[in-house]
């Protein structure tokens, strides 16, 4: 039950600061999407590996590092993570495909956004935390209402375990379940933190 608890406390906190504050705390969430999307995207291809919370751990500490050494880099790296985390949302509306496909298009718009974001910065740092904080909060809410069934399946003694089990489950099995409810919340979510954010 811990880790449930850890689980959706991290789930909305960090979608709500993202949501309203992301522009001013631009630098720490970009170590937080960092872990998020590498440790997301890990999991999602390769359920088994065991290192995935390790991987994911030395992304958030790159993005550091770039935060304070290479700031176009980073900034660059922030609408990269934004990006890899759109594309795993459009996988979810595309038909059966090879895999290359999804490399493809997670690749693709990892790249598009973190272009886009290292030249448009100031707008899209808006727009862009305010679009993955409402995915946050909206796809832990989601599963709060139509997954909760499923949630005591998944306690175990370990908190760690628990929560991969969660995040594996959310953004796979869940997310395809619930694609475009969580998207159109997303993006209702995006424009009302947007234009918080923009007046404080």
């Amino acid at each position: 039950m811990t880790g449930i608890i850890i689980f959706f406390v991290i789930s909305y906190v960090a979608g709500i600061l993202s949501l309203l504050y992301g522009k001013k705390m631009v630098n720490v969430l970009l170590a937080v999407y960092a872990f998020c999307g590498v440790y997301r995207f890990v999991l999602t291809h390769y359920p088994s590996d065991q290192y995935v919370f390790w991987i994911a751990i030395g992304a958030g500490v790159i993005a550091i590092v770039l935060v304070k050494f290479a700031k176009n880099l980073a900034f660059f790296l922030l609408g990269a993570a934004i990006g890899l985390l759109i594309g795993l949302a459009v996988l979810n509306f595309l038909p059966e495909h090879p895999a290359y496909v999804s490399y493809c298009v997670i690749i693709g718009c990892a790249l598009l956004f973190g272009f886009l974001m290292s030249h448009y910065n100031n707008v899209l740092i808006r727009y862009g935390t305010a679009y993955v904080g409402g995915e946050m909060i909206m796809t832990a809410t989601l599963l709060l209402l139509f997954g909760s069934t499923v949630l005591p399946t998944m306690i175990s003694e370990d908190a760690a375990a628990t929560i991969g089990s969660l995040t594996e489950y959310m953004y796979g099995t869940f997310a395809q379940q619930y694609t475009l409810w969580i998207l159109i919340g997303s993006v209702v979510l995006m424009f009302f933190g947007a234009a918080f954010q923009k007046k404080h």
